[in-house]
């Protein structure tokens, strides 16, 4: 059975596609980052998680999602068996998206990347408060360029270090020969 990546080669990939391959269960990490992706196609994505079992990297970064299909995706992610890595940088979630993912911090997910949204201090308490409790569990979590005071930031660099070793950019992530075995490349 075929384990892979879905990186669309044109940002208009229909979420059908998608919706499809999540369906078959045959990936294990799903890249839709620029596939202008709202709320209520983020609550459609939910709905196939709900029945996926394969996949464990999600990212849906530069796109349209806000608190309501943060909200929808976090419900997906507590039933999800395996998915393990959300990123999420470049949406336009806000502290109820940010409270709602916060349940998944930790239980579900090892790494959060919420870079460049719209949470505050609000979101970015709760998603502290999970992540001191969890904090062994968890590997990463980014709340730069929101508007979290910078207090706050060091406050999770501090309960994170020890806990990531050494940095992986993405890239280092996607070359890893373990993961290269589970992540090919499919163009859709």
């Amino acid at each position: 059975e075929y384990m892979g990546t879905i990186f669309p080669p044109e940002r208009s990939m229909s979420l059908s596609r998608a919706v499809e391959w999540l369906n078959r269960n045959e990936i294990v990490c799903l890249d839709l980052s620029l596939a202008n992706i709202d709320d209520g196609q983020a609550q459609t994505l939910a709905t196939a998680l709900a029945t996926n079992t394969s996949l464990e990297r999600l990212n849906l970064s530069l796109n349209h999602i806000k608190d309501q299909g943060a909200q929808a995706l976090a419900t997906s992610i507590l039933m999800h068996p395996r998915l393990h890595e959300l990123v999420l940088e470049g949406n336009e979630i806000g502290d109820d998206g940010a409270v709602a993912l916060a349940a998944c911090l930790g239980t579900k997910l090892r790494s959060l990347n919420l870079k460049g949204n719209y949470v505050n201090s609000v979101g970015a308490s709760q998603l502290i408060c999970n992540l001191e409790q969890r904090r062994e569990f968890v590997s990463s979590l980014d709340l730069s360029e929101n508007v979290v005071p910078g207090e706050l930031l060091n406050y999770i660099r501090s309960l994170l270090i020890g806990r990531t070793g050494a940095k992986r950019s993405r890239n280092d992530v996607m070359n890893d020969e373990t993961t290269q075995i589970k992540c090919k490349y499919i163009h859709l």
